[in-house]
């Protein structure tokens, strides 16, 4: 476990609109794209999303 803390000169509120965005954090932290997997099975909005880190393919199924 791991606790990284910051002093940040913006406020929370300015900063919140660049980290919400979890696309846009995504992109420009290099976190490599990510595609969504049609899975008929799964119900209530959930999803099967896959992405390849460093050679290594990543699934999961991310919940509402």
């Amino acid at each position: 476990h791991y606790r990284w803390e910051f002093d940040l000169e913006s406020s929370p509120e300015q900063l919140w609109p660049l980290v919400a965005d979890t696309n846009r954090f995504n992109r420009d932290t290099g976190v490599p794209a990510v595609q969504m997997v049609q899975d008929s099975k799964l119900k209530n909005a959930r999803r099967h999303l896959r992405l390849s880190a460093f050679g290594i393919p990543v699934e999961w199924e991310e919940q509402p």
